[in-house]
């Protein structure tokens, strides 16, 4: 009997031992559950610092492009809002896991303090290993807890400065509208985004239709036949020159449609082909496009290099409708607008100087040269230079109405310096 209670009590011995193995092996798996919980919150941690110098990165490209770049300001803004809206969802989503994580941390603990209770003196240093371990957790929570502080402050800081940034993009934004930049680039670009019904020339064909082309955001040009309905696109990343001018392809194809309406965007494959009804609708696209097609051949810094060469493709084609040069057109548009008094003291001034040449050649005895003998004659070329000069109302002479006509150097310059004719169109006032 003896034999048999000590086999008994072995047996529950035993038993017990078991269950204790059995307890301690559940323990260690929810040390290692919470250790795997611990390091999925270092790595939401890490991509909500991710998201933070993300976001602090945008922050700095919006404060780099501050003074160039006006309306991508309000882009940047977004992209900021929304990291912080994902740093917000990430640590909203934090939060569950560390509540869970310190109600398994406080099971842990009871557990422990259940079998110390026990007294059990071969799962000792497991206990102490175990409580080490849920130190470390504690500590390692504690830290979580401190940049999750941490990152709020930042995101506190950043909504600040973007706040900041909005509003001086704001104030920035009413300055530009009210300076001659807005009237340069950004009303271009406005008019560009509402669109036009402009002329556009067939690549195939050569024929000219109408279509309603508008830029659609980000860089594309777009353009349909109806208004506000577009099918087809280019992307202006595609452009590598803008043609201006006599060398588009629509004013080589039309010779009587003006060159200064007329604008292609070229790429390495083809070329776009367009002819504007007005000048100020031709100014807005080709500036609206100067500014989109960056880097590309062709393209105008500023409002003014647009008007002047659209200053120089005018006065050509005056100039080879009336058969002479761009010189010449320009003085031939001064003296129709000089007033009856400049016009005789211009006369004037250049019979004196022919005098004063005709009596130093005889002085000197030297036959005058050809040309001298030409500018003598002086004979009209156009009828309408009789025409104004019988407006104006001076005498017969006809060199009056071929002055600026003349191919010759000298007339086109308007005498040497100290010329009486300088002095009388230099008095005039007129710009």
């Amino acid at each position: 009997r003896k034999d048999e209670d000590v086999e008994g009590h072995l047996a529950q011995a035993s038993d017990s031992l078991t269950k204790e193995r059995e307890r301690s092996s559940q323990l260690v798996a929810r040390m290692q559950e919470c250790q795997q919980r611990l390091s999925d919150l270092h790595a939401a941690g890490e991509d909500a610092q991710q998201a933070v110098v993300g976001w602090m990165r945008l922050v700095g490209t919006a404060q780099n492009c501050f003074a160039s770049q006006t309306e991508q300001w309000q882009s940047c803004l977004k992209d900021v809002k929304s990291a912080a809206g994902l740093c917000g969802r990430s640590v909203s989503a934090a939060a569950p896991q560390v509540q869970a994580t310190a109600v398994l941390v406080s099971d842990a603990v009871a557990e422990r303090d259940e079998v110390a209770a026990l007294k059990c003196d071969p799962r000792e240093e497991e206990f102490a290993a175990i409580q080490k371990a849920q130190e470390d957790l504690g500590t390692q929570l504690k830290q979580h807890r401190e940049e999750q502080a941490e990152l709020r402050g930042q995101a506190q800081e950043l909504d600040d400065t973007a706040r900041s940034l909005l509003a001086a993009a704001e104030a920035k934004k009413r300055r530009v509208r009210s300076s001659a930049a807005y009237e340069s680039f950004v009303k271009p670009v406005k008019v560009a985004l509402e669109g036009r019904v402009l002329q556009k020339c067939s690549y195939k064909k050569g024929a000219f239709e109408p279509r309603f082309v508008k830029i659609e955001p980000p860089a594309a040009l777009a353009w349909g036949k109806k208004d506000g309905a577009t099918k087809e696109k280019l992307d202006l990343i595609q452009v590598i020159r803008i043609v201006f001018g006599s060398s588009a392809r629509a004013s080589v194809i039309d010779h009587s449609r003006p060159p200064w309406r007329c604008f292609t965007l070229a790429t390495a494959l083809r070329t776009f082909d367009f002819f504007c009804t007005d000048d100020q609708t031709c100014l807005n696209y080709v500036l609206a496009l100067s500014q989109l097609c960056v880097g590309s051949e062709g393209n105008f810094s500023s409002r003014r290099s647009f008007v002047i060469k659209r200053v120089k493709l005018k006065l050509d084609a005056r100039a080879q409708q009336s058969k002479s040069s761009r010189a010449q057109v320009v003085l031939a548009s001064c003296v129709k607008l000089m007033t009856r008094e400049q016009l005789r003291a211009f006369s004037a001034g250049k019979e004196a100087r022919r005098i004063e040449k005709s009596n130093a050649l005889r002085a000197h005895a030297v036959p005058p040269s050809d040309e001298e003998q030409a500018e003598d004659e002086a004979l009209p070329l156009e009828d309408a230079g009789e025409a104004d000069q019988q407006s104006v109302g001076g005498s017969g002479d006809p060199r009056r109405a071929s002055v600026g006509d003349s191919g010759d150097p000298r007339r086109q310059s308007l005498g040497d310096t100290g010329d009486p004719r300088r002095q009388s169109l230099g008095d005039s006032g007129d710009p």
